[in-house]
């Protein structure tokens, strides 16, 4: 079996925005699939756009941009707390439907401070990481990052979810996700792989966007196909 195709983009940005999923499932790792590689890379180098074959190599990561949200965020609108290392046995739902199995190792709180609105009252309700049992990715913030002489490049961040608990409730919260759901990775009998809860986009001077997605740049509720848009954890 062969490696799946890749495609780099190069534009004279500032700034590294990735979203990484090679092949199907698995990164570093061999599939039937040649699927495109979704990622933006946006580098202060030549103005020029290239567009070929690259060697299957694993990138860690989101860029500046990325990094700085998932150091800045870790506790769903609540203070930070103290983390602590955990697995879980999690279904993944990306943007297009597709689906993954496998483990992730996160750094978490030992307790998740949620603050979320019923009926136009804001609570904060406090639960333990295993007694949530899904959550779900429903609206994307857009920001721009950067403005350059082909356009403006967008990050699009989690900033509407719904959290589902063990025992039936739904706490649906607008704001900032948990650092350790921005990115993770997520390793199963396939290899690892490092997925997205956000992505990238260059909106074009003649105002369509280099992915081909359509919508608005300040918010969206359909999202690149290789984002995360539902985490279910394993009760097992």
């Amino acid at each position: 079996m062969r490696n799946p195709g890749r495609y780099y983009i190069r534009v004279p940005l500032a700034l590294l925005v990735c979203v990484c999923l090679h092949g199907t499932t698995v990164l570093n790792a061999q599939s039937g699939q040649r699927n495109a590689d979704p990622r933006v890379a946006v580098r202060e180098a030549e103005s020029q756009t290239e567009t070929g074959g690259a060697k299957n190599s694993q990138t860690n990561g989101s860029g500046s941009g990325g990094n700085k949200q998932t150091e800045a965020v870790s506790n769903g609108g609540a203070p930070d707390a103290a983390l602590v290392q955990k697995s879980f046995r999690i279904d993944v739902t990306l943007g297009d439907g597709r689906q993954l199995k496998g483990t992730i190792r996160v750094r978490i709180p030992e307790r998740l401070s949620i603050i979320h609105v019923v009926d136009g009252i804001q609570y904060r309700k406090t639960v333990r990481p295993e007694e949530v049992r899904a959550v779900t990715f429903k609206r994307w913030r857009g920001r721009m990052v950067r403005q350059q002489e082909t356009g403006q490049i967008f990050q699009f961040d989690v900033d509407r979810y719904a959290i589902e608990l063990t025992n039936g409730q739904v706490l649906n919260r607008e704001g900032d996700l948990f650092a350790f759901l921005t990115q993770f990775v997520l390793e199963n009998e396939n290899g690892s792989v490092q997925l997205y809860s956000f992505w990238g986009d260059l909106l074009k001077k003649d105002g369509s966007w280099f992915t081909g997605m359509q919508g608005p740049s300040t918010s969206r509720v359909e999202s690149h196909k290789d984002v995360v848009k539902r985490i279910e954890f394993d009760e097992s």
